[in-house]
């Protein structure tokens, strides 16, 4: 049974917690947590290393127990420290939802707005979304964080991102968070306009494994989706001549120089296919679609922020459907008559 004496000793070390933990101590304890070393965190913050430094010794000296292990390579934390950013968190999230939502009441919605994206979505998306959420909230500052789609969704569980871009992820989600399909677009295979197989005709799959190829970087979605097309053809990979990497623009230096058959996202190919620098290989077997969905938290508990730059997704992506539809058109080559290449 509770009794006064417990609920004096509660109101006593709550009183002592929140002494302890200001909201700037949490957050300079989270961003360094997060970015893993002390440089990396007070470039983020703005603030001078030496005054993160003394805060976190500070905290620590407050709370008892060390919050980080210091080492050559950043720091990592300790059994303590990663369950106080467990809580740190969802509390640093929370008080940015608030001051989000009190600014709109006043008008004007202001703070920041972390947003996690997957890197293969980020040049179709980021530039014409960022350009209209700025234009109607200049006031927020958006800080944009590229990491893999698994990253994704747990941060936007712990709070870490308020909200992300990715491919529609294809497990359960947490009960607290919903995904919302928003758009298709192709991929398409190039290659350069002197390459056999870019002279418009429809290629068999069977025919796509026999060049060298540049490919996605394993473990990620497009390069997953490849590899179930090329095993249920009843293939492998390309046998000569393989790269993998997970930058685009290395990727299209490395098919402009070998000569190599590639796959991208068409959006991301439009000046070098309007260019004539690489063509289209017409491949009706290798169909190759990104889907993307917004990744948040339930949408009653979204701050303004996060609602308007969600509306701001929608739009860019319902206008680069029709875009990317309009420009397959255009820049497709017509059909050589012919039977398909085998």
């Amino acid at each position: 049974m509770a009794t006064a004496s417990n609920h004096a000793h509660f109101a006593r070390r709550m009183d002592d917690f929140s002494r302890l933990l200001t909201f700037d101590a949490l957050r300079r304890f989270v961003a360094v947590a997060e970015y893993g070393g002390f440089r990396q965190a007070a470039r983020r913050l703005h603030i001078a290393q030496p005054s993160l430094s003394r805060s976190i010794q500070d905290l620590e000296r407050r709370v008892g127990s060390r919050l980080f292990v210091r080492g050559g390579r950043g720091v990592t934390l300790t059994p303590v420290g990663a369950v106080l950013l467990k809580h740190a968190q969802v509390i640093y999230a929370d008080m940015r939802r608030a001051a989000d939502e009190i600014g709109s009441m006043r008008a004007e919605v202001r703070g920041e707005l972390i947003v996690g994206i997957n890197a293969s979505l980020a040049p179709l998306f980021l530039p014409k979304v960022i350009a209209a959420f700025t234009a109607e909230l200049p006031a927020v500052r958006v800080y944009m964080v590229e990491t893999r789609v698994d990253h994704l969704l747990a941060g936007v569980a712990e709070s870490e991102f308020e909200i992300a871009l990715a491919p529609a992820p294809a497990q359960p989600l947490a009960p607290d968070l919903e995904a919302e399909h928003v758009g298709d677009f192709p991929y398409v295979v190039a290659a350069r306009p002197d390459h056999p197989l870019a002279q418009g005709q429809d290629v068999a799959i069977e025919e796509l494994w026999r060049h060298p190829w540049i490919l996605p970087e394993p473990g990620t979605m497009a390069a997953r989706r490849m590899d179930d097309l090329f095993l249920a053809a009843g293939g492998g990979y390309p046998p000569d001549g393989l790269f993998r990497t997970a930058s685009s623009t290395l990727g299209k230096a490395l098919a402009r120089e070998t000569g190599s058959l590639f796959v991208a996202p068409l959006l991301t190919l439009r000046s070098e296919l309007a260019a004539g620098v690489f063509r289209v290989v017409r491949a009706p077997g290798l169909q190759l679609t990104h889907d993307v969905a917004i990744i948040r938290r339930s949408v009653e508990s979204a701050a303004p922020a996060t609602r308007i730059f969600a509306s701001k997704v929608r739009a860019v992506a319902k206008a680069l459907e029709a875009d990317s539809q309009d420009f397959m058109a255009a820049v497709d080559p017509p059909r050589r008559p012919g039977p398909a290449t085998t």
